[in-house]
């Protein structure tokens, strides 16, 4: 029945609708072998081919570039790549220029070819779409050739789709349908695209006949792995033994993952969602916007907000809050006196990665504030490059004053809102901290934020709560009380678990392959844990800190290694039961504390079998690091910081890593050395300081006119506040206004003979001059001593 409707598919190629045209187009004959190349980037970098971030968010699978070695072909491969059994598509744009003159109709032309793999299709069934903003055009397994098995040869596709300058886009998308159920291998669904030609009229609006991106015969095709043999041998053998599965595991693939590394505040607790004077609006909350936390810092015992994108639904990159006005002087919740103008007053702590500001618009909003009606003409808004971001481990806070025009003349609650640009995420690359919020209408000094703005009293206790950054850790009080988070750094926390004590990450996975990876560091030298996957009634095992390794129990393989600080551990598990693993547990079996930082785990999807040339890496990064070190005197202090922690997270890559790890480490470094800032030169100003500083002690302010040494000493003082950390311009620019300074140094001289003159004038009074030269005598006197007044005033100003 099958091969019966594969030639009623071949019969239906001749007739598409809209205009649809099909042909083969056979290659040459030879082997057919394909390489994996890189993923498909999330979003246009120019070669116009990516994906939509929000479709992975919302399901689809990862598209790959393809080389083929026949004739060196590359496209792009449409697949399950990311095997997740609850995606049903995958898609990937194709860029389109949307300023061109359209002429009503858009014509496509592609080659593909599509693979059905074992499971069978209905005639039906829709297989492929392709838009143009809102136009539509769908293709069915009866409107599309399917390769039999053995068959490589390409299909070629073009159709029309009528477009209005409604419809204009900037992209062309293709969507392929697939049944997540059956997860990708070798021999399931696959649709490959290649030379798509994009035209309106005699204007090409799109062109991709191009080799898509790099892929090469060193590249090896990447489908998951097929997990179907339900036993510890079969799931044994796709894993890494022996001392070496440590390092492996920096080479594994992972079908999903959860981390934790503890570090942030000692405590805090989510604002309630309904109930109280400061709260997550109910509509916040619908759209799936991240929670905001109330943390208390126990070691300044201070409480404050936390704003950033934590937890939230991917596509939301904004949160807010909301809270009624109160009168602090009174204590009773009322609203805000009539006004036009509200004052607000807060502080706060911003950090952000230096890999999301490069590049980053700083005139975009961070906070926005507003009352029952929107604020007018913008004044509720807040944008980056109004703030002071703060270098990492910096918790020095800053003052930001503000006025809100308001559109109503009295209100009961203000809404704040929070703007992150980035999706959902356990450790975001933005956030905000705030504190002592003031918020006053004109003319008042009464404070209308709930308890001052403090936030204080809002985190119920120091011992217990939330963890925004670790949002997915919790306690498992079937398997006995809670760890307590300790400061084992400056700005770095870990888990501490005394005899009995547990801590649980959350993972509520739906298994695709039952295989696990786990690390984790242990800060000491002795402990046992039990290990719990999926709660009390999963399966278990025992390990000792640094003592057992190779096969223990249920997991197959264990790796300890020695650290200066303790041990890091590596080990994989295979469960045998194919439902969901909620949790991983770990549980004190010994008798003294043991401490748990940077906990990882991760389903294993597949093992690359190759790792990346090791000893051209190191010969790589030993030069950067000697390049480096030559110069990183003269490198500001940021870029040093940097720098280092990039050199420190290569020299962690070993020989069994993968080359995409090994390349990606290098372009980190090279990538901060191209945007290094040097210190500023200060040569030629500390030499034009020297000069001053003689003139300073030498001379005094009585050698000289007042307005000359006031000027003189304003910029010896400006060009003392600089540093090495001041930028080139400012320094050059304070040498110019201090040399400038010292030639305008006007002596006493000067005035002298100014006033010798007047006297010579009188003496000569009954002279030819008479009195016009004694007039005139006097008012050169008095312009030159308003002209001193007036530098005088000019430099007080100053």
């Amino acid at each position: 029945m099958k091969t019966l409707r594969k030639i009623f598919a071949f019969c239906l190629v001749v007739a598409l609708c809209f205009g649809s045209v099909i042909g083969v187009s056979a290659q040459t004959s030879g082997e057919y072998k394909v390489h994996l190349g890189q993923k498909v980037a999330t979003d246009s970098q120019g070669d116009g081919v990516w994906q939509s971030a929000s479709a992975l968010n919302e399901g689809a699978s990862s598209v790959y570039y393809a080389y083929e070695n026949r004739g060196g072909n590359k496209f792009v491969r449409m697949a399950n790549y990311d095997a997740n059994v609850f995606s049903s598509y995958t898609t990937v744009n194709f860029g389109l220029d949307y300023y061109a003159k359209w002429k009503g109709v858009v014509n496509l032309k592609f080659n593909y070819r599509l693979f059905e793999g074992s499971d069978s299709y209905g005639t039906d069934e829709k297989i492929l779409t392709v838009s143009v903003g809102s136009v539509q055009k769908h293709f069915t397994y009866g409107d599309l050739v399917c390769n039999a098995q053995g068959n490589y040869d390409w299909n070629s596709c073009s159709f029309t789709l009528s477009v209005t300058d409604s419809d204009k886009a900037d992209r062309a998308t293709f969507i392929y349908y697939y049944d997540g159920e059956q997860k990708t291998s070798a021999t399931s669904r696959y649709l490959d695209i290649d030379n798509v030609e994009i035209s309106s009229g005699s204007v090409t609006l799109g062109s991709h006949n191009i080799q898509f991106a790099p892929a090469s015969s060193a590249d090896k095709v990447s489908f998951s792995f097929d997990y179907s043999t339900q036993n510890a041998a079969g799931k044994s053998s796709l894993m890494l033994f022996g001392s070496d599965a440590g390092y492996y595991s920096e080479n594994t693939n992972y079908s999903k993952k959860q981390s934790a590394s503890f570090d942030g505040e000692d405590v805090a607790a989510a604002l309630p969602r309904a109930g109280s004077y400061i709260y997550r609006g109910a509509t916040s909350v619908k759209n799936g916007e991240s929670d905001i936390y109330v943390l208390y810092d126990e070691a300044s015992a201070n409480s404050f907000l936390r704003l950033g994108n934590f937890n939230g639904s991917a596509g939301a990159t904004n949160t807010s809050f909301s809270q009624a006005f109160y009168n602090n002087r009174s204590g009773l919740i009322e609203n805000m006196p009539v006004t036009n103008r509200i004052y607000y007053t807060f502080k706060y702590r911003l950090y952000a990665t230096d890999e999301i500001l490069n590049g980053f618009d700083l005139s975009q909003n961070v906070l926005q504030f507003s009352t029952r009606s929107a604020s007018s003409n913008n004044s509720g808004f807040v944008s980056f490059d109004e703030l002071i971001i703060n270098e990492p481990g910096d918790g020095s806070w800053h003052t930001y004053h503000g006025v809100m025009e308001t559109l109503t003349t009295t209100t009961a609650t203000i809404s704040i809102g929070y703007f992150g640009y980035e999706n959902a995420s356990l450790t975001p690359e933005i956030y905000l901290d705030m504190d002592d919020l003031v918020l006053s209408p004109k003319d008042s000094d009464v404070n209308y934020a709930y308890l001052n703005g403090s936030f204080e009293g809002l985190v119920p206790t120091v011992a217990v709560g939330e963890d925004p950054f670790n949002s997915s850790v919790f306690n498992n009080n079937t398997l006995g009380e809670y760890g307590e988070k300790v400061k084992v750094g400056v700005n770095d926390y870990a888990m501490k678990l005394e005899k009995s004590e547990n801590l649980s990450l959350d993972l509520g996975w739906t298994p695709v392959s039952d295989v696990y990876h786990v690390s984790f560091k242990v800060l000491g030298n002795s402990g046992k844990l039990k290990l719990y996957f999926g709660g009390r009634s999963g399966k278990s095992i025992d390990i000792t800190v640094g003592t057992n390794a190779g096969q223990v129990g249920d997991a197959l393989s264990v790796c300890w290694t020695k650290t200066d600080d303790g041990y890091d551990c590596d080990l994989y598990f295979a469960r045998l039961v194919n439902t969901t693993i909620y949790s991983l547990d770990m549980v004190n079996t010994g008798d003294g504390a043991i401490v748990i930082d940077d906990l990882f785990v991760g389903e294993v999807k597949g093992v690359n079998s190759t790792a990346g040339n090791y000893d051209s890496f190191v010969s790589q990064l030993n030069s950067l690091e000697a390049e480096y070190k030559a110069n990183m005197n003269g490198y500001k202090e940021s870029t040093n910081t940097s720098l280092s922690k990039a050199f420190f997270n290569a020299k962690k890559i070993t020989r069994y890593s993968s080359e995409e790890r090994m390349q990606s480490a290098l372009k980190s470094i090279t990538d901060l050395v191209s945007k290094a800032v040097k210190k500023a030169n200060l040569t030629e100003l500390m030499a034009t300081i020297e000069r001053a500083e003689k003139v300073y002690v030498n001379g005094s302010e009585k050698n000289y006119t007042r307005s000359s040494w006031l000027l003189f000493e304003k910029a010896l003082l400006n060009a003392r506040m600089i540093s090495e950390e001041s930028t080139q311009s400012k320094v050059n620019s304070a040498n110019a206004a201090l040399e400038s300074a010292i030639l305008g140094l006007e002596t006493m001289s000067a005035r002298t003979n100014v006033a010798s003159g007047v006297e010579l004038a009188f003496q000569i009074g009954g002279g030819s001059l008479g009195v016009g030269a004694i007039v005139m005598g006097a008012v050169f006197a008095f312009k030159k001593k308003k002209q001193e007044e007036t530098e005088v005033k000019e430099v007080d100003e100053q």
